[in-house]
């Protein structure tokens, strides 16, 4: 599993319009099928915002993961919540023990994304002008975001609705999981 940056647009914006009001070599605005992000408004469309096969070391919520274990604080959560019910389950230790092992292959491909995004990946800096940019040159009235861990497939929390004045790369640093970021003037 891994982590998808998606974008939900009004349903009368154009893809074409925000990509050609942001850098289209690097974002995609690819769109999930209806009810891939729920709830949604009847007016509004789910993306996935960029080219990459997973947007794993983003640093979109980076500052939400620990850098020692590359692992967020709702990874660490689940962990401790599944390591307790594996107790409660009386789990045998070969079933403990392939546990183990698919909990560190997955931290491993975690640190292997963020070795390549650090090289490749998008960084706020590029997602705050690309946001600026489709507001600004008027391709959207509105431009949300969402940090989902597992599949494309998002369940949305809650909403939060932001000015974009208030829009800073330490602001997407700190998204969290599952929750829709709406930019608007």
């Amino acid at each position: 599993m891994c982590h998808f940056i998606l974008a939900v647009l009004p349903r009368t914006a154009s893809p074409s319009a925000i990509l050609a009001a942001c850098d289209a070599t690097r974002f995609a605005f690819t769109p999930l099928a209806d009810g891939a992000v729920a709830p949604l408004a009847a007016d509004e469309v789910a993306y996935r915002a960029t080219r990459a096969r997973c947007d794993c070391g983003t640093e979109i919520g980076a500052d939400l993961v620990d850098p020692a274990t590359g692992r967020s604080d709702r990874e660490i959560h689940e962990l401790r919540r599944a390591e307790r019910l594996a107790k409660r389950k009386s789990w045998s230790p070969a079933r403990l023990a392939r546990w183990a092992e698919e909990r560190e292959t997955r931290a491993a491909h975690l640190r292997e994304a963020a070795r390549y995004h650090a090289d490749h990946a998008l960084t706020a800096e590029d997602w705050c002008a690309m946001i600026r940019s489709v507001i600004e040159q008027g391709a959207s009235l509105r431009i949300g975001l969402v940090k989902h861990f597992g599949e494309p497939e998002s369940v949305v929390a809650h909403r939060e609705r932001l000015r974009l004045a208030n829009l800073a790369p330490a602001f997407l640093r700190r998204f969290e999981d599952d929750v829709l970021y709406e930019f608007a003037r």
